[in-house]
């Protein structure tokens, strides 16, 4: 089965105000999807937030819920600290890379890129205008995030 996994939280395009946060995240999940979230580690605190700290939370927060995250750590002291508590959370860090391997042995594949049955397919959506992009091509991925899961569960599942 394929793994439907928001972007940040989003269900019906990019939402700016409400994505990456906690009310948010647990909605996701509610509705059934695994979710992406941009986490990071500064003073001795977890934060909420794509560019900034946005919401704080604690490890408990994010260790409640490690069955449905993908964590992209946005800095090295995030990535470092979830490996020295060895987290159960999935987690990776990357800048421009086409592909990042995940703590737990997923690739990370960014938009355009090849992919194969350990990949997870960053925002696919961004591909539709390429002459080899399908639905059914997905379908052998382990995984899509996307900012649109709603649709992509409905075409993939």
């Amino acid at each position: 089965m394929i793994h439907i996994i928001s972007h940040r939280g989003n269900l019906d395009g990019p939402d700016l105000i409400n994505e990456n946060s906690p009310a948010q995240i647990d909605y996701v999940i509610s509705l059934g999807f695994e979710c992406e979230i941009d986490l990071r580690y500064e003073n001795k605190e977890f934060y909420l937030g794509h560019d900034k700290s946005d919401h704080q939370i604690d490890y408990e927060w994010l260790h409640d819920r490690s069955d449905y995250l993908w964590v992209h750590c946005k800095s090295f002291q995030t990535l470092n600290k979830l490996i020295e508590i060895n987290s159960l959370l999935q987690f990776f860090w990357h800048q421009s890379d086409d592909y990042a391997l995940t703590n737990k042995g997923y690739i990370w594949t960014f938009p355009g890129c090849d992919l194969g049955e350990k990949s997870v397919a960053v925002l696919p959506e961004k591909n539709v205008s390429r002459k080899n992009w399908s639905y059914q091509n997905l379908k052998t991925t382990y995984g899509v995030c996307t900012d649109y899961p709603k649709i992509f569960k409905e075409k993939l599942i």
